[in-house]
Order: structure tokens, then C-alpha cells, then sequence
């Protein structure tokens, strides 16, 4: 009767550590989005470029950094993550959110049979976005036709190389071009 009791509290404690974990991501994802909203309302508001590009940027990072807690947590599956299948959301929203050509700039994702722990796979997310971003906005401006490849490599048990490449022109970082 007492191996029962302890059964039944751990399926108990289990089941409401999931209801928890799944409540703060809704709430993460739906704060992102109002963020990302209020962001969008303001910018309606400014008239000076370099605050209404700012402002642009930090909505567009929001909007990200929801996306990715939305669809990672969705296809989680015992706190692993098949990181090919995340990626094969994500960029392809990317494209749709630059309004990116993908026949001009196709792109490439090999990252075979590698599942991540949910705050990993969080934290690449987080960082392919920005990187495919970057390249999206800034690399593909003066090229005609260009490639966007991803790819993620198991070096040894549980340590991954994540590469992110294009061949589009350098960024030097500077507004006005010479």
C-alpha cells in the first residue's frame, strides 16, 4: 500500500510539473507576441528611421524568439528535440518574414539524427535565428543568386558543431555604404 501511495504522488508530481512547464511556455510565447504587438503599434508612431528600424529589429526578435518556444515545445518529446525537424520550420519562416526568394537563395540544412535537450535546442534556435537573420538582411543585397547552409555535427557524445554559412557579400556593419 505505501510502494502505491509513493507511485501514485510521483505520477501526481509528474503530471504537474508537465502542467506547469506547459503553462509557462504558453505564457512566454503569448507575452512574446504581445511584446512583438506593442512594439508594432509604436513603431507606427516614430518617425525617425534609425528609432523605427530599432524597433523593427526588436519586434522581428520577439516574433522569433516566440516561434521557436512555440514549435519546439509543440514536437518535444521526453525533453529532446529533433533539431533537423525545428530547423525545417524555421527557416523557411525566415524567408517568409524577409520575403526572401528561395530559388534566388536556395538554402541547406544537414543536421541528421541529432536530438537536443529542450534548453539547447532553445538556445540554438535562438542563435541560427539571428544568424540566418543577419545573413537574410544584409548579406544577399548586391547578389544575384547566392546559398544559405546550415549544418550541425555531433564532434564527440554530446558536444555539437553548428555552422551557419553563406556566400553572399561581407557586412562591414556600416550604414552608410561607400
Amino acid at each position: 500500500a505505501e510502494k502505491k501511495e509513493l507511485a501514485d504522488g510521483l505520477e501526481k508530481a509528474i503530471a504537474e510539473k508537465e502542467l506547469l512547464k506547459d503553462e509557462a511556455s504558453v505564457r512566454v510565447r503569448e507575452n512574446l507576441r504581445i511584446f512583438s504587438t506593442l512594439l508594432k503599434f509604436q513603431s507606427d508612431y516614430v518617425k525617425d528611421e534609425v528609432t523605427a528600424e530599432f524597433l523593427q529589429i526588436c519586434r522581428t526578435r520577439a516574433s522569433a524568439m516566440s516561434f521557436v518556444h512555440e514549435k519546439l515545445y509543440v514536437q518535444t518529446d521526453m525533453g529532446k528535440v529533433d533539431f533537423e525537424n525545428f530547423l525545417m520550420l524555421l527557416i523557411p519562416h525566415l524567408y517568409t518574414t524577409y520575403d526572401v526568394d528561395k530559388k534566388r537563395i536556395p538554402y541547406y540544412i544537414d543536421v541528421e539524427n541529432i536530438l537536443l535537450p529542450i534548453d539547447t535546442a532553445i538556445s540554438c534556435g535562438l542563435i541560427v535565428n539571428e544568424l540566418v537573420t543577419h545573413s537574410l538582411q544584409h548579406s544577399f543585397n548586391n547578389v544575384k543568386k547566392g546559398v544559405l547552409a546550415i549544418v550541425m555535427q555531433e564532434e564527440e557524445k554530446g558536444k555539437y558543431l553548428l555552422s551557419v554559412r553563406d556566400n553572399g557579400t561581407v557586412y562591414s556593419g556600416r550604414r552608410n555604404k561607400p
